[in-house]
This record gives structure tokens, sequence and C-alpha cells, in this order.
């Protein structure tokens, strides 16, 4: 699989040639793009830096990775894929690849929507001084988005396995007209990011034939019980995370067992 992708990258190359260099000029089909801000280094490997791409909104996020290193991240932009146009999962703008200027190894890049509200989980733990959770108002039209966007995922077949408040992006919405004495978050839509780990079902009917079943994946305290006990993977898994979110937001907090050893003992 990696030295297919490893081909299709240098095929690619050999139509349209890109530079790369942290912090300078990328140029890639006629479209540039220019590093503004390392953001971190995420899983696998990848980096994450917010960008200014030409032709596409004024702010971008792109996340790149050493061909040798992109196997998960091209997996990852090939699921989220499928739901491009779903106004309630974080939009993708596609994907490119390059050569670095210094040593001259192909780059995978990822580009995504900016979400200038940051994170769900960031914007728990500081509204209302961190002292309570999020207004009933900006819950219920988060968990509204949330659902929406599992709605759209689930009826192509695919489970996320990874809901939680860090996975969820908060995007303005200019449509949107904040009310006299509404919360800050009211502006802004909740999107469903980070596909690392999605299945579909016909990848999860696969994993109960081999030993790949009892590989854990996902964030143990989002986790049902069925997913930990009885290592099940789907929807459903879906569902009791979002329930489990809800109620970080309502609260301010996890009101579970926090501690998630101590999760995987009262479960598994």
């Amino acid at each position: 699989m990696e030295e297919r992708r490893r081909r299709k990258a240098v095929k690619l190359m050999d139509k349209e040639f890109c530079v790369m260099s942290c912090c300078s000029r990328n140029i890639h089909g006629g479209k540039t793009w220019e590093e503004v801000k390392h953001i971190a280094h995420g899983a696998r490997n990848t980096t994450i830096s917010l960008a200014k791409q030409v032709g596409l909104p004024q702010l971008v996020v792109v996340k790149y990775a050493a061909i040798d290193d992109s196997d998960t991240l091209q997996r990852q932009s090939e699921v989220h894929a499928k739901f491009q146009g779903c106004p309630y999962i974080l939009r993708c703008y596609g994907d490119e690849y390059c050569t670095a200027k210094d040593n001259g190894r192909i780059i995978y890049n990822v580009l995504f929507e900016h979400a200038s509200g940051g994170n769900l989980a960031d914007l728990i733990k500081t509204s209302r001084g961190g002292a309570g959770g999020l207004p009933e108002s900006d819950v219920k039209s988060f968990t509204k988005s949330i659902l929406l966007g599992l709605d759209c995922i689930h009826n192509k077949g695919y489970a996320h396995l990874d809901i939680k408040p860090k996975n969820i992006l908060l995007v303005p919405d200019l449509s949107k007209k904040r009310k006299r004495g509404a919360s800050a978050s009211a502006a802004f839509d909740a999107k469903i990011a980070d596909f690392w780990i999605a299945k579909s079902s016909k990848q999860i009917l696969a994993e109960l034939r081999w030993e790949d079943r009892w590989c854990l994946e996902g964030t143990p305290r989002y986790m049902s019980p069925e997913a930990i006990a009885e290592h099940k993977k789907g929807p459903a898994c879906d569902i009791w995370a979002l329930g489990c979110v809800v109620v970080e937001m309502l609260c301010g907090k996890w009101l579970l067992v926090s501690n998630p050893v101590r999760v995987w003992k009262t479960f598994g």
C-alpha cells in the first residue's frame, strides 16, 4: 500500500512540481500557500500549520508529513473526502504533493478549513471562567450540529469512533447574527474533525475475523462499555460518545470516571 502511494506521488510530481520549505512559499498547480504559524506536531508524525492560500479562504490549516510517514494521513484524507459537502463536518480543500527544498523528500499535504473558534474542549474549559458548563442554548446548537454530522457519517456507512470535545471544531458562521445577551460562541458552528480511526462497516466486519478486533481504538473516557468490554465498534459508539460530550458541555467537566485507567477497570 505504501509503495503504491509512493509511486502515485512520484507520478503526480512528474506532472506538477512543488517546492516546499518551512515558513516559505509553496507552489502547486498554479496556487500557493504560505505558512503563517506552526500550530503543533500532530499524531502519526504529522505537522500542523496555519497557512494562507491563493483562491481559498484567507486562512487554512495544513497537515503534512513525509511520504514515508503519510500512510495514515492519506487514509484520513480519503475517508474525509467521502463526506465532502456536509456542513457539519470540517471542510477539506484537497491534498497535494510537494518536494522539500532542503533534502528533496516528497511531502504529502492536506488542506483543511480553519476553525478560528478553536475546539470544543478549550471552550468548555474557559466558559464562565472555568466555573461551569456552556449556556444551554449553545449546548443545544452544538449537539444538533454534531448529530447531523454523525448522521451524514453513518449514512455513508462509516463510524467516527473518536468523538470527543477536542475533535469538535468551531467555525464562524457569517450568516448568524449574534443576538443581544447571547454568548460569544453562539456565532460558531460545531463541526466534526479528525477521522484518524474512522472505519467503514465493511472494515469493522472484516476485523471481526482477525485479531485486530482486540485492538482498542479511541479515547477511553468517551468509549462505550461494549467498546471496552466486548471490543465492539460501530455507529452506536459515536452516539454514546456524544452523550458524554453533552454531559461535559452542560457540567463543564467529565462526571463519570476521571482516570482513564479506572474507565478500563469499570467497564472492562
